[in-house]
């Protein structure tokens, strides 16, 4: 799925046969449905590019279909989002995370010296700390696709309707600050074990280009000092062949 974000390339298990397969189980596995939502967003960001590079070659009212199909998919995706959040909390007897000091965090505590985030989440279980992580990066990547995709459809002669750009930018910088919030807790070699780490580092590299693209220079730091403490358990940041739109 990294690399199918990375490239804004669909994925072949987005196609229809496996996630009618994916669906079998989607009501009763809840990594299950929220990774069939999750494969289907590389096609999104594809079609995103498409209407893009449509718009350079004709006029905006024909390159509008193209933008209106692009806004369809990720409104779609992101209603499922919520509402597979929804469910998961519905169903949960117990409650799913809640805010701490990140000096309760012992591994954290003693490797980071960025208190950037004065709170970061605890959860029960990795599981679930991986679950709420993967939503909020999801809600992150298709609210920013969103912003873009407003203003690529601005003046068009549109029929559908998007937030507004505030909402939408505090959608995304909302959704970044919980992505990061999470992250202390997916490290700590007590609770998580290197997948919690690796799944870290591949969420980190997207809240990195995030914040040094708005200018938010302390939360960038934060994500950077997070990478190095990482980095010291032998892990490495991957190297992704292009920059995020």
């Amino acid at each position: 799925m990294f690399d199918g974000l990375v490239r804004r390339q669909g994925l072949v298990f987005a196609r229809s046969e496996w996630l009618q397969i994916a669906q079998r189980d989607a009501s009763s596995d809840a990594w299950v449905g929220l990774s069939s939502i999750m494969v289907q967003i590389p096609t999104m960001l594809e079609a995103a590019d498409e209407a893009a590079h449509s718009m350079t070659l004709s006029s905006p009212n024909d390159a509008l279909p193209l933008v209106s199909n692009a806004i369809r998919l990720c409104q779609h995706a992101r209603a499922a989002l919520n509402e597979w959040y929804a469910t998961l909390i519905s169903r949960s007897s117990a409650e799913l995370c809640s805010l701490i000091e990140p000096d309760q965090l012992r591994h954290f505590a003693e490797n980071c010296d960025d208190r950037t985030f004065k709170t970061v989440f605890t959860f029960p279980s990795l599981h679930i700390a991986t679950l709420i992580s993967t939503y909020w990066f999801g809600v992150f990547v298709l609210a920013r696709e969103l912003a873009q995709l407003q203003q690529l459809a601005g003046g068009m002669n549109a029929t559908y309707q998007l937030p507004s750009a505030e909402t939408l930018a505090e959608e995304v910088t909302t959704a970044a600050n919980c992505l990061c919030q999470c992250m202390p807790f997916c490290c700590e070699p007590d609770i998580a074990n290197a997948a919690g780490r690796v799944h870290t580092l591949l969420v980190l590299w997207f809240a990195k280009d995030f914040f040094s693209h708005m200018m938010r220079w302390p939360q960038h730091s934060w994500c950077v000092a997070v990478e190095q403490m990482i980095e010291q358990t032998g892990l490495r940041s991957p190297t992704p062949p292009s920059q995020p739109v």
